[in-house]
C-alpha cells in the first residue's frame, strides 16, 4: 500500500493507494477533480516509473526524483 500526504487548503491530509486497486485509485482522482482539488504526486522515484502509474490513475501533475 502506498501512503500519500496530501494538503487541502493548507490542512495536512493524506490518501493511501493499493497498486493493486488501480481502478478505485482512479475512481478517488476523479471524485477529487470533480471537488474543484488538483492531485499532485511528489515523489523521489523516478520519472518513468511514476508516470506509469499516475498515468493510470489519472494524476496530471506529477514531481519526480524529488529528494527530501
Amino acid at each position: 500500500m502506498t501512503v500519500v500526504d496530501i494538503a487541502v487548503v493548507g490542512v495536512p491530509a493524506e490518501l493511501m493507494f493499493d497498486r493493486r486497486e488501480i481502478r478505485g485509485s482512479a475512481a478517488a482522482i476523479t471524485d477529487l477533480r470533480r471537488l474543484g482539488i488538483e492531485a499532485v504526486v511528489i515523489i523521489g522515484d523516478n520519472a518513468r516509473t511514476v508516470a506509469a502509474i499516475t498515468g493510470q490513475v489519472g494524476v496530471r501533475r506529477v514531481l519526480a526524483e524529488v529528494l527530501p
